[in-house]
This record gives structure tokens, sequence and C-alpha cells, in this order.
């Protein structure tokens, strides 16, 4: 659960000095004007005046802040503590990883990324289901030859709801969480699809699509994640 008071704090501004707070195993970086940002008010969700910890679920992918790496150009800019705010799409930035809160963030770059345990994020120009061009962190899933596949972690926030009557009690405020699936054809702009026949298909090389039918003959069955990265390895290392 988020540790922070109500909606009207704000977030201190806390520049980050050159004292190594005993770390020896981190390397950071040392231009982080280069790389950070100030961050948004977490509270500032929507007109919820209320304490946050009175909130069912999470803005953050993982509540604590894990070790991971930035990258600026694809250069190793050391290792900090990072967690994923997914409800304000940000990637925050400690030096301590015992920390509930950050004032800065990473800056929103295509030339800056992060890898946080096992996951790679990137900020990418993307477009979303209704064909709108969009911008955001997106999780690299598979990065093949000729497909990149991606995931858009999402946290939603869903007001406090009072109960109507005496007989029910009042649902409370909550972030829940789901993901959109996206693929990119290798180096071209990711699209967001649904995983419908007709979705997956358009979303292939004109050269891949008799193949993958052939090797998919019921797409219906390709309804989960797991399985559409499955189906599109398989296409991905064939005349690539």
């Amino acid at each position: 659960m988020i540790k922070m008071k109500s909606k009207s704090i704000f977030l201190t501004i806390s520049l980050f000095s050159s004292v190594c707070f005993g770390q020896s195993s981190f390397s950071y970086g040392s231009s982080s004007s280069e790389l950070f940002e100030v961050t948004k008010k977490i509270n500032s969700v929507k007109s919820y005046d209320n304490n946050l910890g009175d909130i069912v679920g999470s803005a953050y992918m993982n509540d604590e802040f894990q070790s991971g790496v930035i990258f600026k150009n694809s250069e190793s800019d050391g290792s900090w503590f990072i967690r994923y705010n997914a409800y304000n799409d940000e990637m925050e930035i400690s030096k301590d990883i015992n920390s509930t809160s950050s004032a800065e963030a990473l800056l929103k770059t295509s030339e800056i990324y992060c890898v946080i345990g096992t996951d790679k994020y990137v900020f990418k120009n993307y477009t979303d289901e209704s064909n709108s061009d969009k911008e955001g962190y997106l999780r690299e899933v598979f990065n093949g030859n000729k497909y990149e596949v991606y995931v858009r972690d999402l946290k939603k926030f869903k007001e406090e709801t009072k109960a109507k009557t005496t007989l029910e009690n009042d649902t409370p405020a909550k972030f829940s969480y789901k993901y959109k699936i996206l693929i990119a054809k290798k180096n071209n702009k990711p699209i967001t699809i649904k995983l419908k026949s007709k979705k997956i298909i358009n979303a292939l090389l004109e050269g891949d699509r008799k193949l993958f039918l052939k090797k998919n003959p019921s797409l219906r069955k390709i309804n989960n994640l797991s399985k559409f990265i499955n189906s599109i390895k398989e296409i991905d290392k064939i005349n690539s």
C-alpha cells in the first residue's frame, strides 16, 4: 500500500549528491540531471481526498524499489533502485532500497530505458486500439529477428462508491491492473492488438500470414500472452 498522507501534500524535490551511501556494489550514474525529472504526485487521483492508505491495491507494479539498471543510448548509466508507477506511467528512482516515496523519475525519452530484475521497460511511441498515436512505457517480452512483442502495464483508479442502502456496504476506492498486448514489425512502431484472428493476421508481415495460419489452424486457441508469444517465435525464426 502506498504510504502518503493526502492529496494536498507535495513531494519534496531532493537532489542527488555524490555521497556513495555505503552501497559499494552499485555504480550510480553521475549525470542525474540528464536522466531524471520531478515525479508527479501519486496522490493526485481524481477527487479522492482521503488517505491513500484507504485505497485497495497499488499504483505500482511492485510497491518496493528493486535493483535495476538505467541505459542511455544503449550504454549503462549505472545501477539504481527503481519501481514502475503504472498509474502515472513513471519510473521512480531512489538510491535507498527502503524508500517509500521518490521525488525523481526517469526522463521520458526513447533514448533512455531501464531493466528492473528481468523486465526491460522502454519508452516508445505506439498505436492504441482506436488507431491513435500514443507514447508510454512498454515492457518488452519478445525481441526477435522480424518481430517485437510488448506489454503495456496499466493501473486504473476507481473512486469509492457509497452504499445506496443500509443493507449494502461501501465499495472502497481501488487500483486495478490490466494490460494491453502490442506487436511491432522489427524497428517499427508497435500497434496494440486484441487476440482475435483478423487482428493477429493483419499485424503480420504479408509473407508470414499463410505460414502463421498453417502453424496455427485454430487461431482461437491463441487466447493469452504466452501462447501469442510462442506463435510469433515460430514464424520469427523462419526466413529471417
